[in-house]
């Protein structure tokens, strides 16, 4: 049986803190409560008393209890073999618990078929309020989910202390997980380092790393992570527990999705065993602390598919993805706009238990996990949202085909620097309306964005822009070669110049008649555009004049430093 640790935990914890934090709780050095499962930690301590890092590096030394089937090893909790927990029932971790598998298989000799019939435990490991875990050297298979970490938020006044970040922070390392949901998952967690793992997702519109709802300043890093998708076609869902409106089966967006719920109402249910968990979104306006921040994707490895993109992010604010090398995929590199002046629905309460968050009446009765209703559901409401990433750091990733696009971004004062983009495009495929660039940007990304530095190739065009009214993108310090239009767009009619400061883009032309590093017939508004079957591409329109580089190189500019350009062309 999974038990409920949510007290338990905390009641544990507290207790270790009390006993070494009593003179300092009595002194008023330090004042320590819990709310909604979080601590929240007061100023630092006065000079003379212990530090928040000292008493958190004597807790990381009172070694917690194993959880079976591990045994205590050292500082370490290990496996001796490998574990079936179909009927054991999912693997609870508390604070500072290190499990060591040993390269041991943990595994479910009844995995899941298909949306109704699930994995038993649907997940392996789950990692709820706990701090100073450690999962290492284990193989996870069969399951929906391998492991989930929930509500694991930084104490408040923690974040600038890097000593007691280091201490508190969950890592999951140097394993090989399989997930035919969510291999991998943090919802509401902090300073949580994933890396060097072998991630793979087995069902297509699964997520292989899934960081949602408030996940903030977590490291995903040198990982292989990839779809590898089995025949079921039946649906996925992102969260463990039945289908609901709070747990749709709707396709993920790929392999690696770091949001605050595109897709998911702005509640959602968790139901792990016997314990529900609950998850609202801020109904502010625009992003507040409580959206997705400062989480960092960097030198992973990760193939997708034809339909699913390597990495997806929205409302999601100063994400940083760097030194990733991004394969075959819909899109590579994804920031979307969901969310932005749209109106949504705002959680409400069951009338007979006002602790039971609902959108609907439905979800006051929760079918094989409710014993009785609990009402209705009341004071339901909408409002209008604004919602959208900002600050992107898209740097130094080398992105190859094939692909529909190289990336995609929408989201105001994002920096797109230092990337190969390498196509081809796949085959047998219409791009009138999107797709068929290395890098297209649309709405607060042509006001703002920041592209340079980059090299892109073999595609139909190494740039798209689309529907904007005003043009304030600095394009330039760019390669863009092998390509069959330099620009493509649709309706676009903004003037838009993409040399800045008298510095343009090189376009693999010389300097030489009859275009001078820059052909205007190449800016095309299209009509119609195929890739065909065996690769030729087939593009139908007329030049649009809106869209001019005044002043372009006839030589390579991307890897050059200031100093070593070559003169303009004009």
């Amino acid at each position: 049986m999974f038990s409920d640790r949510r007290s338990d935990n905390l009641i544990a914890l507290s207790l270790v803190a009390f006993a070494g934090l009593v003179l300092l709780l009595s002194s008023g050095g330090m004042a320590k409560e819990y709310e909604s499962g979080s601590p929240t930690v007061g100023p630092a301590p006065e000079s003379g008393m212990a530090s928040a890092t000292a008493v958190i590096a004597d807790l990381k030394k009172i070694n917690p209890a194993c959880p079976p089937p591990t045994v205590s090893k050292g500082s370490q909790c290990v496996l001796q073999e490998d574990t079936d927990l179909s009927s054991i029932g999912t693997l609870d971790i508390s604070s500072f618990t290190k499990l060591n598998c040993q390269g041991h298989r943990i595994y479910t000799s009844h995995p899941g078929s298909n949306i109704t019939d699930r994995s038993m435990p649907e997940v392996g490991i789950v990692i709820r309020e706990a701090y100073g875990v450690k999962i290492q050297n284990c193989v996870i298979d069969g399951f929906d989910f391998g492991i989930l970490a929930l509500d694991s938020k930084v104490p408040e006044g923690m974040e600038n202390d890097p000593g007691a970040m280091e201490l508190l922070g969950n890592d999951i390392l140097n394993n090989t997980i399989d997930g035919r949901y969510v291999p991998v998952g943090l919802v509401s967690v902090d300073n949580t380092r994933i890396k060097k793992n072998d991630i793979s997702v087995k069902t297509d519109g699964g997520v292989g790393v899934l960081v949602l709802r408030d996940s903030d300043g977590n490291r995903i890093a040198n990982n292989e992570i990839s779809i590898d998708p089995n025949n079921d076609t039946s649906g996925a869902v992102k969260l463990p527990g039945p289908v609901t409106n709070l747990n749709p089966s709707n396709p993920g967006p790929g392999a690696v999705f770091i949001s605050q719920g595109s897709g998911l109402p702005n509640l959602i249910n968790v139901v792990i065993g016997d314990t529900l968990y609950q998850f609202p979104a801020s109904d502010s306006t625009y992003p507040d602390e409580s959206a997705s921040e400062d989480n960092i994707l960097e030198g992973n490895t990760i193939t997708a598919t034809r339909n699913r993109n390597d990495v997806s992010v929205s409302n999601s604010q100063r994400t940083v993805i760097s030194g990733n090398d991004l394969k075959s995929a819909r899109i590579a590199v994804l920031f979307g706009g969901a969310g932005f002046n749209e109106t949504q629905q705002f959680p409400g309460r069951c009338t007979n238990d006002s602790s039971r968050l609902c959108l609907a009446d439905s979800n006051c009765f929760i079918p094989g996990f409710d014993g009785s209703s609990k009402g209705s559901c009341a004071n339901v409401t909408s409002k209008t949202l604004f919602w959208i990433s900002d600050g992107a750091v898209i740097k130094d990733n080398r992105i190859t085909g094939p692909l529909n696009k190289g990336m995609l971004v929408s989201t105001p004062n994002a920096l797109i620097q230092g990337n190969n983009i390498t196509g081809p495009m796949f085959n047998n495929t219409a791009f009138t309306l999107e797709d068929g660039s290395g890098i297209e940007l649309r709405r607060f990304a042509i006001e703002s964005a920041t592209v340079t530095r980059n090299t892109v190739s073999d595609f139909p065009a190494p740039l798209r822009l689309f529907s904007n009214p005003v043009f304030g993108a600095r394009i330039s310090l760019n390669d863009f070669t092998d390509y069959a239009d330099e620009v493509l767009t649709r309706g676009y009619v903004v003037p838009s110049e993409l040399s800045v400061d008298g510095k343009g883009n090189y376009w693999g032309l010389s300097c030489q008649p009859p275009n001078y590093g820059f052909d205007p017939n190449k800016v095309l508004d299209v009509q119609t555009a195929m890739v065909q079957a065996d690769g030729t591409i087939a593009i139908t329109g007329t030049p649009n004049p809106y869209i001019v580089d005044s002043h372009p190189f006839g030589e390579p500019v991307a890897a050059t430093t200031e100093d070593s350009l070559p003169a303009v062309c004009k």
